[in-house]
This record gives structure tokens, C-alpha cells and sequence, in this order.
């Protein structure tokens, strides 16, 4: 049994549980899409740095701010903007996990409920378990964030077509066989897929396997059933 959850089914969750109540800072490594207009995405951003303050290490991976490359400024530490999207993944070295799972955080802040665990969780996602720091079931270090990046490409294609071809057919209007990395990005736009800058870089280096500057079916089906 390893069940992920769908978009729809996360969205389900988080709207009958509440997503601060979800949310624990022990366990704070992850992916986080914020939209700073509502409340509860705002308190958690202003909890991610604040941990980010006082836990070392390159924590806040990829930070991206109206799909733009960011830099949180320091007094954001002190208010958040009440709007914009704001998109982090949060990372901690096996270190800093093993600590606050001993500690806690901000010297004592520490859920009762983890106080360590036997193998990985079947809750845990297939493919996060090769990067799960053992005994913690806490994403280590950074090596996660480009396949999470990809994996959220792929499920921002997978709302939209029910397959790669149906994908390739709509991006391909030329019908030529290939797709640019223009087109590419262009035509994920037009067809209602939004992806970051950061994800259109990732997605174009996986993609483009012999370095043509092109892709052709077979590397996009490729890329689809590897994420």
C-alpha cells in the first residue's frame, strides 16, 4: 500500500482540516504553493522563515514570487504582502532533522508525536523514500526538489490531457514532430498550464535527452510515464 494523494484529494483535505492545522513546523521539509492573499498561507510563509532564520543550511530552495526567482527580503520576517503567489521548497540537512526531532524547534517547540519511527511510512510517497533521512520520515537534503519540480509539472499537464500524446498533439500545431522550448513553454501557456520559469528549465534539460534543442514524442512520452 503507497497511495498519493490527487490534487483534488489534497485540496478536499486541506479545506476540511484547515492547512495550519495540517502544518508542523517539526516536520516542515516539503513543497509549499502559497497564495499570500489568504491568511493561513501567509502565517505559514512567515513560519517557514522563521525557520529558516534559525535553522543553517540552504533551506529555502528555488523560491519563486509571481513565478519570478526570489530572494525573500529580511522584512518579510516581520509582514508578509497581503498578495502575490509565492512558491518554496523547504529543505533541511539530516543534522538539523535529526535535532528537531530530538529537540524540537525554536528551543523547545516539539510535537509529542515524534519522537522518532521504526522504517518509512506507507503514508510516505514512492518516490520520496530514497530521499527520507531514516528514523524521521523527513525529506534530507536537497536532491528531492528537482524530481518534486518535475512531478509538478507532470501533474499540471496530467489536469489538463489525459495522456502524453493528447499533450504532444495540442503543443505540436505545426505538426512537425518536434516541439521547441519556445513552443514549449508558449503552448503550455496557451493551453492553460502555467509553469514557473524554474520548472520550464527543468522540464526543457529532462526533456531534450540528445541536446537537439528539440523534442520529439518519444522523449515527451518518456518523460511522462518516468514522472
Amino acid at each position: 500500500f503507497n497511495y498519493e494523494l490527487l490534487p483534488y484529494e489534497r485540496g478536499l483535505v486541506m479545506h476540511r482540516i484547515g492547512l495550519t492545522n495540517i502544518f508542523d513546523e517539526v516536520v516542515a521539509p516539503g513543497y509549499y504553493d502559497l497564495d499570500l492573499s489568504v491568511n493561513e498561507h501567509r502565517w505559514i510563509s512567515q513560519e517557514l522563515l522563521h525557520l529558516a532564520l534559525i535553522e543553517p543550511g540552504d533551506n529555502q530552495v528555488d523560491v519563486q514570487y509571481e513565478g519570478v526567482g526570489f530572494d525573500i527580503p529580511a522584512s518579510w520576517v516581520q509582514e508578509v504582502p497581503r498578495n502575490g503567489s509565492l512558491q518554496i521548497f523547504y529543505c533541511r540537512t539530516k543534522k538539523v532533522i535529526e535535532k528537531v526531532v530530538q529537540n524540537g524547534v525554536y528551543g523547545g517547540l516539539k510535537n509529542p508525536r515524534w519522537n522518532g519511527v521504526h522504517g518509512v511510512s506507507l503514508f510516505v510517497p514512492e518516490w520520496q523514500t530514497k530521499f527520507v533521512c531514516p528514523g524521521t520520515n523527513q525529506l534530507e537534503g536537497t536532491k528531492w526538489v528537482g524530481i518534486a519540480k518535475l512531478r509538478n509539472v507532470k501533474q499540471k499537464m496530467k489536469d489538463k490531457f489525459k495522456d502524453a500524446d493528447a499533450c504532444f498533439d495540442q503543443l505540436d500545431k505545426d505538426g512537425g514532430g518536434e516541439l521547441s522550448r519556445r513552443e514549449l513553454a508558449t503552448g503550455l501557456f496557451a493551453l492553460g498550464v502555467y509553469i514557473h520559469p524554474s520548472e520550464s528549465e527543468a522540464l526543457m534539460a529532462i526533456l531534450d535527452e540528445d541536446g537537439s534543442g528539440e523534442v520529439d514524442r518519444e522523449e515527451f512520452s518518456a518523460f511522462w510515464d518516468m514522472f
